[in-house]
């Protein structure tokens, strides 16, 4: 993965640079210079695409009619995952 495929995969999910750091809790320099094409260790892909997998799960939720019959705490419990 070059560094501007790893800032497209990014934006994709809707991440900037600093979320992927505090997420994985790799320093932001280490993101950017990723991110500037240093070499990419070969997990960050397995992590971007749990990160869009999960993504587009929420995103199927959320249009999910029925999840208007939650109560507050089944709620709170599903947008605490969201960011997580």
């Amino acid at each position: 993965m070059t560094g501007n495929e790893f800032k497209e995969r990014l934006a994709a999910i809707g991440w900037k640079q600093a979320d992927f750091a505090r997420s994985t809790g790799i320093t932001p320099a280490s993101v950017s210079g990723w991110a500037n094409d240093n070499p990419i260790p070969e997990w960050v892909d397995s992590y971007l695409r749990m990160a869009e997998t999960l993504r587009a799960i929420i995103k199927t939720f959320r249009a999910d009619p029925r999840l208007a019959d939650l109560d507050v705490a089944d709620r709170e419990i599903f947008e605490s995952a969201k960011g997580r």
